[in-house]
């Protein structure tokens, strides 16, 4: 039976193919904190041609695409960067 999480990720692969990577957050804050570690999404990962995430908003007025932020949201979670390559979603509390 695949947990909760399991299931998250699962279908943030599927809605994003292009996006590479997509698991666990853990490693990043050494908790459990229930956090998507967002794969390549700010170093090659796209959505519909246009970068899933853009720290230096060089192609968009936003930092994150705005169909990732809606399904994450969705989903009870918020994007944030960890630096200028790792994308990390929260959940809310």
């Amino acid at each position: 039976m695949a947990t909760r999480m399991e299931l998250r990720i699962a279908k943030l692969q599927k809605l994003f193919p292009c996006i590479d990577g997509i698991k666990d957050g853990k490693e990043f804050n050494g908790t459990e904190t229930n956090s998507i570690h967002l794969g390549n999404a700010a170093e090659g990962g796209t959505i519909g041609g246009l970068p899933a995430a853009d720290y230096w908003q060089e192609f968009s007025d936003k930092q994150f695409h705005p169909k990732l932020e809606d399904a994450l949201y969705k989903m009870g979670y918020f994007v944030e960067w960890h630096d200028a390559g790792t994308v990390i979603a929260y959940p809310f509390r």
